[in-house]
């Protein structure tokens, strides 16, 4: 599929002092408001680049634990609470993983488009969200904004090491720690099977005649699981980006550093400390767009904002 925007002046100029995050696959922006390309960061991938396209939703972000199926684990350590059959799980958790968004990468590489760009966050005063009714599969990008935008913002906090419950992986080193460690692949295993129907309709539930073999389901517990194991991946992906960029700045990665957003301003020698909260001005076309985007920000407590019909009246400071 191809998409030929033409060039036409849309009456709306943004300097070069917007960064804007992109959630379109197009380059109207630049052919229609002036924005230079390095200023334009397609979130979702360009319309002409397919192997860039970001599709699918925030729901199984971990990789598919691959090496069972390689050493062909099938066997329980503990008969009274053993790990049950495998077989067709590893197509499950793969198919789940290759339809996720993979936000995390996506923020990832957002941090370093930032960094390339010289942007200083906390000189971001204001953000302007145009034509997005805050959908909830893109709502991690929103609250990841929400979040650096913020006075006293914690870049280590945010980081992929900043989510990882420590205590879990000390319980894996202690006594016992085998069995804590098969628990939490259960817990694994126990969401990709129950969220297979969705995937996988045809694959048989491993799990339907293993109520005596397996922990008790809890969807919180399960989901607690796999997040745990994702960020677990994340930091050691968020790792190899902060690799590179030492490679590319030729400045190492001091002690301690596992966020992208810090290593940014250790290269940068430090930046000012953010004086107040950016203030957010919103377009909402319809009256449920309003409600949702109400709501949102109402969650976020973002107390300075502004909403607009129509996307003109949104970006009036732009206008020629």
């Amino acid at each position: 599929m191809t998409f030929n925007i033409e060039e036409k002046n849309s009456g709306f100029r943004f300097p070069d002092d917007c960064f804007i995050i992109n959630f379109n696959y197009t380059d109207t922006l630049e052919k229609r408001f002036g924005v230079k390309s390095k200023n334009d960061f397609h979130i979702h991938g360009v319309a002409t680049d397919p192997e860039s396209i970001v599709v699918g939703h925030s729901t199984h972000p971990e990789e598919p634990f691959k090496e069972l199926i390689e050493r062909k684990i099938t066997e329980p350590l503990d008969p009274t609470k053993g790990l049950p059959r495998i077989d067709g799980l590893y197509a499950v958790e793969d198919a789940l993983y290759r339809t996720d968004k993979h936000t995390a990468d996506r923020i990832d590489a957002l941090c370093v488009a930032l960094m390339k760009n010289g942007v200083h966050i906390e000189d971001i005063e204001n953000v302007y969200v145009l034509g997005h009714s805050f959908a909830e599969a893109d709502m991690p990008y929103f609250e990841f904004i929400d979040a650096i935008t913020r006075c006293g913002c914690n870049y280590e906090k945010l980081s992929a090491v900043g989510h990882i419950n420590l205590g879990l992986l000390q319980s894996f080193e202690e006594d016992g720690g085998e069995q804590c460690f098969l628990d939490f692949m259960v817990r694994n295993f126990q969401y990709a099977t129950h969220h297979r129907r969705r995937m996988l309709p045809s694959v048989e539930d491993i799990f339907a005649n293993e109520d005596k073999d397996t922990l008790p389901y809890s969807e919180r517990d399960a989901k607690d699981a796999v997040m745990q194991r994702f960020w677990l991946e994340q930091a050691g992906r968020t790792q190899n980006v902060l690799n590179e960029l030492s490679k590319q700045y030729g400045v190492p990665i001091p002690e301690g550093c596992h966020s992208i957003l810090d290593y940014m301003d250790y290269v940068d020698y430090g930046h000012d400390q953010r004086k107040r909260n950016a203030s957010w001005h919103v377009s909402c076309f319809s009256d449920a767009d309003r409600k949702r985007v109400k709501k949102v920000l109402k969650d976020f407590r973002v107390k300075n904002y502004t909403m607009h019909a129509m996307i003109d009246d949104c970006i009036a400071d732009f206008a020629l």
